[in-house]
Order: structure tokens, then sequence, then C-alpha cells
């Protein structure tokens, strides 16, 4: 019987057996001598079936068949070269040995081709520093796992057909561990866990969705590590234990926190977040997700190689932007201590200020908001000639029933918050605001985390009941009753960060509103190194092949 010679061929490998290797299988002698090449031992049974194998002469088919010493082993293999073309481009090396490299991908980059991208892949890169790749078949050397085009981060590539096995069979057995960060609109819970199912998006093909039957199964597990002053953006560390297509996208989406830059699963947040932060949404040219960890055993030593890469410049970059809120200041003290003074005093010297009192009296002025509501409710005794709210008829009225000025409050309270979260946003590029609120405390402001710092103003009960009496015409009676309305000096003080101090003239108090914008310039240097410190860990590089 004729047996073919496969048309092929383009190697031809001849051994001569040795002493030490009589009694071997034929698969594993001619998988050892192979070995520096990369070949696997399966490729190599898949060769003898293919009639590639002569032993003494003979044509071989079994890979059980055991070589006896001094035979002749003849392999006719076909071109161990793949298809890749190599071509000169930027490739960021992190670790290297004789068997795996990891590299740095850079977002908008395809690891391998695909329709539609025939070249400039990171593996036609690879191949020109790495021609061992060109023994790989297929068109995806090297490669064991990958990254979306837009996703920057470590990158593992084997460099022999042993290699790219022992880390198959890693990453199956989820030996290897896969750590990502990325910036997510919204404040998520401080860690969870999501194992919904994913499959593709019956809707879009270009999508995948958690889906309720039929899905490949999916675990991402996830931290927060920083939320922005204003909670609209975080910086998670992600871990997932399975590599499904886009996983992490979608079920941080799936949770209500789309990845920033992704116009694919979060539209509606980042045309928002374009809306609110044109400036910062510019760095955002993609989805902030960046493989920042990445450990695994080394397929020759089982030693573990541990590699982390730093945030890259436009993540790291969106961090400080959303991090620079306005300092927000809120100013409040008992009645007569100086608040508005102070207020003043900051306005002067370039700070950007609001006074609740000033809102107040636009709300109660003749046509606003406020004299409405209260003539609805109180009708229209309360109200002056003008059409305005009579605030001395209001007062009275307030202090002879008792309980009448939380109604008050609860009324007019929501209007001046509202005008208080537009001022927020007309703050732009300011670093300092200062809002005044004699009862910010009593309206709950300070706990729904409006303020990043509260000042309090203070001066003795005597000095402020001189200072009522001489501009406003107060009595001690109606300065008790205001006062019992609001909290304690002693309880105010106790909550603010600031206090200070006004029993003296307007030229001391002058001084300290100097003394202030100092002190509060510190502290926003402090947060800021503050942040700084505390993600020095992601801003920097390491490989370790561990002992």
């Amino acid at each position: 019987m004729r047996h073919r010679v496969p048309n092929d061929v383009q190697e031809e490998h001849a051994f001569v057996v040795e002493a030490g290797e009589a009694g071997k299988r034929l698969d594993k002698f001619l998988s050892d001598r192979l070995a520096d090449l990369g070949v696997s031992r399966s490729r190599i049974s898949q060769w003898i079936r293919q009639e590639r194998v002569r032993v003494a002469g003979a044509l071989c088919l079994q890979g059980k068949t055991k070589v006896l010493n001094g035979q002749k082993v003849v392999l006719l293999a076909p071109s161990l070269q793949s298809g890749i073309k190599p071509e000169v481009g930027p490739v960021e090396v992190v670790y290297s040995d004789p068997d795996v490299v990891v590299v740095n991908k850079a977002a908008g980059v395809t690891v391998h081709p695909g329709t539609g991208c025939e070249s400039g892949t990171l593996v036609h890169h690879l191949a020109a520093l790495y021609p061992e790749l060109a023994r790989f078949d297929g068109e995806r050397p090297g490669v064991v796992h990958r990254l979306d085009k837009d996703t920057s981060g470590l990158l593992t590539v084997a460099l022999n057909e042993s290699a790219r096995l022992a880390l198959t069979r890693s990453f199956a057995r989820r030996e290897v561990d896969k750590e990502y960060l990325t910036l997510v609109h919204g404040r998520p819970e401080a860690e969870g866990t999501v194992d919904h199912p994913l499959g593709r998006d019956p809707q879009s093909k270009i999508r995948m969705a958690v889906v309720p039957r039929g899905g490949k199964e999916a675990l991402t597990r996830f931290k927060r590590v920083w939320t922005s002053p204003d909670g609209r953006v975080s910086l998670l560390r992600v871990r997932i234990l399975t590599g499904r297509t886009h996983q992490i996208r979608v079920h941080m989406a799936y949770l209500g926190f789309p990845l920033v830059g992704d116009a694919l699963y979060g539209p509606q947040a980042q045309a928002a977040f374009q809306r609110s932060r044109p400036l910062l949404a510019r760095l955002a040219k993609h989805h902030m997700l960046h493989a920042w960890r990445l450990a695994f055993p080394h397929p020759r030593s089982g030693r573990m190689v541990c590699c982390e890469q730093a945030m890259p410049k436009a993540m790291w970059r969106l961090v400080l932007g959303c991090g620079r809120r306005v300092q927000r200041v809120g100013l409040t003290g008992m009645p007569g201590c100086g608040k508005s003074a102070l207020l003043s005093e900051l306005s002067d010297r370039g700070v950007l200020t609001w006074s609740a009192d000033q809102e107040v009296r636009a709300l109660y002025a003749p046509g606003g908001d406020g004299a409405d509501l209260l003539a609805r409710r109180f009708g229209d005794e309360i109200l002056d000639d003008s059409g305005g709210v009579d605030k001395k008829a209001l007062l009275a009225r307030m202090q002879s029933r008792p309980g009448l000025h939380r109604e008050v409050e609860e009324l007019i309270h929501p209007l001046v918050r509202h005008r208080l979260e537009a001022f927020w946003t007309q703050t732009g590029n300011f670093r300092l605001a200062v809002a005044e609120a004699p009862l910010l405390f009593e309206a709950g402001w300070s706990a729904a985390r409006e303020f990043d710092v509260v000042v309090g103003v203070h001066c003795s009960r005597r000095v402020r009941r001189a200072r009522l009496q001489a501009s406003r015409g107060w009595s001690e009676s109606m300065l008790s009753g205001l006062e019992s309305w609001q909290w304690t000096p002693r309880a105010k003080l106790s909550r603010c960060q600031f206090i200070v101090p006004n029993d003296e003239d307007r030229h001391m108090l002058a001084r300290r509103a100097e003394m202030l914008m100092e002190l509060l310039r510190r502290r926003r240097l402090r947060q800021i190194r503050s942040l700084w410190q505390d993600l020095q860990v992601y801003r920097h590089s390491r490989a370790v092949l561990d002992p």
C-alpha cells in the first residue's frame, strides 16, 4: 500500500533515538525533541494521524508506539509560521522571559485581527518583537485572553505552544487573578458581587445583556475605592472570575452605574456628564476600564508572576478633575452674631457667596413664590399693601401660635434649598463658595452632605442683643422667641469645623475673614494631597516573579 506525501510539507525534522530515550512513546519523544519550537503534544499526535511521521523508514500512525535505541524518526511538518505579518509598532513590555510576555495594551488598540481589522493589531506588533510567535497557527498567536479594543492594561501572551497550553489551563481553572480599575457614574455601595448570566442582547447584535435564560455564567466582584465630592463619579476595583464579553460593562450598567465614557451601555449617563462637565468629559473618549493587576502561575516553573500597571493619564486626570469640586462652605450662627457681615467681607475678597436671608426676602417680595404660598395657606392678612409678606405680622403670628414656625419652615425651606442647589451649579471654576444659612443644622442640610465645611460665627449674647436692638429694634422677648426655635449656641458650634469669634469691631472681623480664607485654602490642599496619596498605589507599575 502506497502512502502519499502531504503536499503542504515545509520542514523536515530528523532525529535519532538515544539510549536514554528508548521506550518512550512516539508522541512524547517528538514533543520533547520539539519543545524549543513550542509544538504541543496534541499537535504532534495530529501530525502522526496525518501520515507525517516515519520510524526506521516505515510510516507510523500510532502515537503510543514505543521508539527503540538507534531508530531514525523523520517528521514531515507543515510550516510552523502563522499568517500574521510582523509590523513594527509601539509595544510596552511589562514582563518577559522565553515563555511568556506581559504587555500594557493601550486603549484603542485591537488585540488580534478580525473582521474589518486585518493589520495594525497588537499581535502584528508583537510578531515584530518576538519572531517565535510565527510558529503558532491562526491569527491569534500566543493569545490566551483578550481585552476589548478600548480597554487598556495588562495582557499575557504565550511565546510557545507549551506555555500557551499551560496558561490556557490556568485561566480555565481560575488560577489567574485579574483586577481592573474603572470609573463609573454614581456612587455604588462599598462593595458587591454580581452573578447575573450574560448573553447576546436580543435587541442589538453589538451588545451583551443580562438574560434570564440561556446566558453564560458571569461573576463580577467590585470594591469602591473613591467617590467624587458630588457623588457623580466613583473609582472601583473590579475582579472577574469569568471572562465574558463586555462583562464588567454590562454588569455595572445593570446595577445602574455604567462606566464613564461608555456610550454603548450608558448613553444617557454619558450625555448628562458631557452636559454638566464638558471639559472633563473630553477626557473620556472611550469607556474608562483598565486592567491594572494580573497574577498567574508561570507556565514552566509554576511561580506566581505578579504585574501591576499604573492607570492611564486620562483616567488619572478624570479622578483629579472630578475631585476638585468647588469647596462648599456653610456659614451659620445665632441671630446677631455677624454672619452677614462676615459674608460681606468674604465677598469683598472675591469669594462667591450666597445668603439664605436674601433668598427669603426675594421669596417674600410681591409676586414671590413664598408670598403666594403663605397667602394661600394663611390668608391675605399676612400680606402688606404691596402684596409682599408682612414680616412683622408673620413673626407676631408665629410667636403667638406655638408650632406655627415649623409649618412656615416646611413651606419655605424647600424653596430656599432649591435656590441653594441652583447656586452650586453656577460656581463654575471658583475654588471657594460660601453659603450663609441661619438654620443650616435645624433644616438638616448638613446631614445631606450639602457642605464640605461648616463655619460658625460666635459672639456673646450681650453683644448680639445690643446689635439687634440697635439695627432692628428687637426686644429681649423677641430675641428669646427666635432663639427658642434654633439649636443652642453650644450645639451649633460643636458641629462646626471652624469658629470665627466676632465680639470686636468690623476691622477685626475683616482680619479674621482673611485668616479663614487661608485656613480653607490649606484644607483644600490637604484634601488634594490626601487623594493623591490614597491613589498612589494605582500610579506605579511593577512586575514581580515570586520566589
